[in-house]
This record gives C-alpha cells, sequence and structure tokens, in this order.
C-alpha cells in the first residue's frame, strides 16, 4: 500500500492502525503482568532473588539484539516484570491503626527509609502524581522508581507537618499519610485500599 504526504485520509487510516497496534500491546503487557506475578510467588517460596542478570543475557542472546533503541525496549520490559516481582515479594512489618472508625496499615521507622517505601507502594507505571510543594526526595525516587510520572500543580493548599496522600484528581477522601517526629516518619494507607492504592493516580499534599 503507497501512502501520499498531505493525505487526511491516508492519516486516519493510520492513526486507526496505530490505535489498533497500542491495544495489542496493551494486552500483551496485561498478560505479561500476570505471568510476572506468578513468577514472583514461585521465586518467593523458593527464596530466589528477583533480579537476574543471567537469565536477561539468555534473553537477549536468544534474541540476538544488538541496536540500542531495541535493547532499550527489551531493558524497559525486563523493569516492568521486575517492578511486578518486587511489589509482590514486600513483606513489610505492617501495624495497625484505627482512626474515626476506619483502619489503617501503618509503618514507622527512619524517615528516608519510610518515604522510599512509601513511594514504592504509591507508585506504578504510567500514573500520574500531582505534587504541591516540594515533597521529600526519597519518596519522589520511589514513585519514579516505579514509573510514576510526577506532575507539579502548586494550587492545592499545603500543611508544613504532614504529607497527605489521595487517589484520582483533587479526591475529597484521604487514602493516606506521612507523618513526620524529628528523624522518624510513619506512613498510613487505608487497609480497605492497600491493595489498590497504586491502580489509579495519585495526588499529594506536602
Amino acid at each position: 500500500m503507497i501512502y501520499f504526504i498531505g493525505s487526511s485520509e491516508d492519516l486516519s487510516v493510520l492513526r486507526e492502525e496505530i490505535f489498533e497496534n497500542t491495544v495489542s500491546i496493551l494486552k500483551l503487557f496485561g498478560v505479561r503482568a500476570k505471568l510476572s506475578e506468578r513468577i514472583s510467588e514461585i521465586k518467593n517460596n523458593s527464596n530466589i532473588e528477583v533480579r537476574d542478570a543471567r537469565r536477561e543475557t539468555e534473553v537477549i542472546r536468544k534474541l540476538g539484539l544488538t541496536d540500542k533503541y531495541t535493547l532499550g525496549i527489551l531493558n524497559y520490559l525486563f523493569e516492568f516484570s521486575i517492578d511486578f516481582q518486587t511489589t509482590n515479594s514486600l513483606n513489610l512489618p505492617w501495624g495497625k491503626e484505627e482512626v474515626e472508625g476506619i483502619n489503617y496499615n501503618v509503618l514507622s521507622g527512619e524517615r528516608n527509609t519510610v518515604e522510599l517505601i512509601a513511594g514504592i507502594l504509591i507508585g506504578n507505571f504510567g500514573q500520574r502524581a500531582f505534587i504541591s510543594g516540594k515533597i521529600p526526595s526519597n519518596f519522589e525516587i520511589g514513585l519514579i522508581m516505579r514509573g510514576s510520572h510526577v506532575i507539579s500543580d502548586t494550587l492545592i493548599r499545603k500543611d508544613e507537618n504532614i504529607c497527605k496522600i489521595g487517589l484520582g484528581i483533587f479526591s475529597e477522601e484521604m487514602e493516606g499519610s506521612i507523618t513526620y517526629e524529628a528523624n522518624f516518619a510513619k506512613f498510613s494507607v487505608r487497609s480497605d485500599h492497600l491493595q489498590s492504592i497504586n491502580s489509579r493516580d495519585v495526588w499529594v499534599i506536602t
């Protein structure tokens, strides 16, 4: 098939083809995510490290990849799988807390560690994280490690002593928070939202 530059009809055809291609890719990502979760269970039960450089080298050799662009895509696929496996392998010492009739899972400890873990748990590939003010660097690193896109939003009100976390854009309901005291921090997240906190866009008030 021959396409001529400047034809709006041909452009619409190409856009439809690339849309169908996008749908196919997203379906394959869904399959890969489920396979990664199953692999994670096996590795956890067998006490096997999530990252496996030998396996990655073997895959690259089998595919015969040499160009930087294709290798970059493959590295993204590796990290995509590792992301799911790492999240499933986290065995955190959660505490419990009830506030105004709502149950929360609570993680306390050294502030840098708590911030990083909070970012990793909340972040997700393709997620938008709307941030008001300057968020803790380790929290932002955790979000970015998980593939979140951090967006600055200075219109939301601020509170100096607490980092408040919500799901969806400008949600009225708080899902969790990070509170501080000296060099320690406490990350709290609603128990009924623990499994889904990284499934939607997130907004953070600092």
